[in-house]
């Protein structure tokens, strides 16, 4: 059962432009001045956001609540089955930062250490059961997929803005979180886990017609270039983090040389554990020229063949799952299948992917999934 308001457009044009509005609010720290004022201005935001509905809609403002209430548990078993393995998910990454926390604090409490930091296997946890997410929404509720994706994605904005104005009680998160930032984060902006969750639903993001209607489901089918982010960034490039870091030998040249400290260690976890104390992994300073050049050529060829190699396997797998007929959903008939029509995109984005992977040295969990969206688009249009 979909909402009484037609569409998902409205109510997301709507908050993301209330999210707009207080991130650019947030910045002039004139209103953070005070300790109540945050609060009262996103409050302040979200009853216009509200009230904005209301009008778009013809709903009086005290039922939006219900109203979205009835949008997310709307009765079905396949919904609260697919509600209950997205809290798993999240319980599984929550329970993960608390563990991972503990261990590093035991550890650097034993070497008199006040850094703690942690390597390329842990971040890549987040891929794993982000990814689970966005696979599990695509095959069974793709418009409730759409709907959330932009939803969770205007919280994540809204408190890492609180967090970076120091705004309490979200300073507590510096705790969980700046224990795995790397190069590409600083303690003043942690923008990992929003280009993430961008990354991986970047198709998502892109097709607004799971937006647009109430029968989304039945007249929209899925595509091979909606599972690019999961593909490049939710796999391909947790397996060449994972596997570069410990059979990598052979590193890529550099075609950049805008990488600063630590900004392409993604496949080196010593340079990340050494750089947590300071020093390299050969002795020299952190921030040295030696270790600036190190980090630059960090990536590896092995990392980049496992990357395109678990592209394809994982690909053809949800492609088998689907051909298959083990599946029965409307949008699952005829646009995703096992076929050489079907390989040809699929070979050519994961080694476009691949190729962009090894040598973006940062924001590559966006680029990489865009280069990979944007391959198969081209070449399901010619094929």
């Amino acid at each position: 059962m979909m909402t009484t308001y037609g569409n998902d457009l409205s109510f997301v044009a709507i908050s993301w432009t209330a999210t707009g509005a207080f991130a650019l609010l947030a910045n002039r720290r004139v209103w953070f001045r005070r300790h109540r004022l945050p609060r009262a201005l996103l409050a302040f935001v979200v009853a216009c956001a509200l009230c904005a509905f209301a009008v778009a809609t013809r709903t009086a403002p005290w039922r939006i609540p219900a109203l979205l209430w009835r949008r997310v548990f709307d009765g079905t078993y396949v919904r609260l089955c697919l509600l209950l393995f997205w809290l798993l998910c999240s319980c599984a990454s929550l329970l993960f930062i608390v563990l991972v926390r503990h261990r590093l604090s035991v550890h650097h409490q034993q070497r008199h250490s006040s850094v703690a930091r942690v390597g390329t296997g842990h971040r890549k946890f987040f891929h794993l059961t982000a990814s689970l997410v966005t696979v599990s929404g695509l095959l069974h509720d793709p418009p409730f997929l759409a709907f959330c994706v932009h939803f969770v994605l205007q919280i994540f904005i809204i408190v890492e803005v609180l967090r970076s104005q120091r705004v309490q009680p979200f300073c507590w998160l510096d705790d969980c979180l700046l224990m795995f930032i790397d190069g590409q984060d600083s303690p003043e902006l942690i923008m990992t886990p929003i280009l993430l969750l961008v990354g991986l639903n970047l198709p998502i993001l892109f097709d607004l017609r799971l937006l647009m209607a109430q029968n989304a489901a039945v007249c929209w089918t899925l595509r091979q270039w909606h599972f690019a982010g999961v593909i490049s960034v939710g796999v391909g490039d947790s397996a060449a983090a994972l596997i570069g870091s410990k059979f990598g030998r052979i590193r890529w040249p550099s075609l950049f040389d805008i990488a600063d400290d630590g900004t392409a260690l993604q496949q080196q976890p010593l340079l990340i554990d050494a750089a947590a104390e300071g020093v390299t992994a050969n002795g020299q300073p952190h921030g040295s020229q030696q270790h600036r050049r190190a980090a630059k050529n960090a990536k590896t060829v092995e990392g980049s063949m496992a990357m395109f190699i678990t592209q394809i396997v994982v690909a053809e797998g949800l492609l088998l799952f689907n051909s298959t007929g083990f599946s029965t959903r409307p949008w699952l008939n005829d646009g995703v299948c096992c076929s050489v029509s079907s390989a040809v995109p699929l070979v050519a984005a994961a080694f476009i992917a691949t190729l962009v992977e090894a040598q973006l040295p940062r924001f590559d969990n966006v680029l990489v999934p865009l280069c990979s969206m944007l391959t198969f688009w081209l070449l399901e249009w010619l094929i």
